[in-house]
């Protein structure tokens, strides 16, 4: 009866609410963007509390942590993206980066297959550049390497994480 119909409205979130969750992950890109990334993180923090299944605020956390050198917080934020989207490439792709850096490279090639089914581009550089450390350039040979700038078939690239001059040894030169 009509009982039912409050409750269910009752259990529906307001509209509203995600208007002022995005007007908050703004406030929290903006901050970013203009380098106060310790308020953008405090900011991003609060939206994701506030809104846990907004993946794109859970993804910019990550990126923002990473980027102040917060690896374990950031890879933990990526995490949460990858559960509430498991096919989304972006965090499969900043957690496959963040993985090779780390010598994990058995589960950062997982995350970059996984990225490849939505943006193969990005993703087959990012595997080229996992196999070409390991120096199994025979691997790279039958590849496409349509998408892939010159050096990253020619020679071996560095990977280098977003917003960080951090090179970790990848794809140094012999």
């Amino acid at each position: 009866g009509a009982g039912g119909a409050v409750s269910e409205k009752a259990d529906r979130p307001d509209p509203k609410d995600r208007i002022a969750s995005y007007e908050d992950f703004k406030r929290g890109l903006a901050l970013r963007l203009g380098g106060q990334r310790a308020q953008a993180v405090l900011q991003l923090q609060k939206v994701v509390a506030a809104s846990p299944d907004m993946v794109d605020a859970w993804e910019m956390l990550g990126v923002t942590l990473i980027e102040m050198d917060r690896r374990t917080e950031g890879v933990a934020a990526y995490d949460r993206a990858i559960a509430l989207d498991p096919i989304r490439p972006e965090p499969h792709l900043a957690v496959a980066r963040i993985l090779a850096l780390e010598g994990r490279r058995d589960l950062a090639v997982k995350h970059a297959e996984i990225a490849a089914e939505r943006e193969p581009g990005k993703a087959y550089e990012m595997l080229a550049q996992i196999r070409l450390d390991e120096k199994n350039e025979g691997l790279v040979a039958g590849w496409p390497t349509i998408g892939l700038p010159a050096q990253a078939v020619g020679h071996k690239p560095v990977i280098v994480l977003p917003g960080t001059t951090d090179q970790a040894g990848i794809g140094k030169p012999n």
